[in-house]
């Protein structure tokens, strides 16, 4: 499976969940225009994030199975994102299952 369909699915999922505010996906990429390119989205923001209705930040790093160290330096960085959340009280994690991203969510 690719990861934006695992990714597609998991947000279905989580915006279903009563304990959920919202959730969205975060882009980050490059666009080509007339005069060059333009950036968008937060580099290191993980994949996933969003808002219970009790008010905790999330974020989830999608990854799917097998493909967990495809990129170590990017991992890394991605791990450290998950320990600054919950440094700060928010919630996060690494899913490559729905079932994953909603025990990261549904934490208390």
């Amino acid at each position: 499976m690719k990861e934006s369909k695992l990714q597609a699915e998991i947000i279905a999922a989580l915006g279903n969940l009563k304990s959920v505010a919202f959730v969205r996906n975060n882009l980050v990429g490059r666009s080509r225009m007339d005069s060059g390119y333009v950036s968008f989205g937060h580099k290191n923001d993980l994949d996933i994030f969003g808002l219970t209705k009790n008010g905790k930040y999330f974020e989830i790093e999608v990854k799917v199975e097998g493909q967990e160290n495809k990129n170590p330096e990017r991992v890394k960085k991605q791990r450290q994102r998950v320990v600054f959340i919950r440094n700060n009280l928010g919630l996060s994690g690494f899913a490559n299952s729905i079932e994953q991203a909603k025990e990261i969510v549904e934490q208390r």
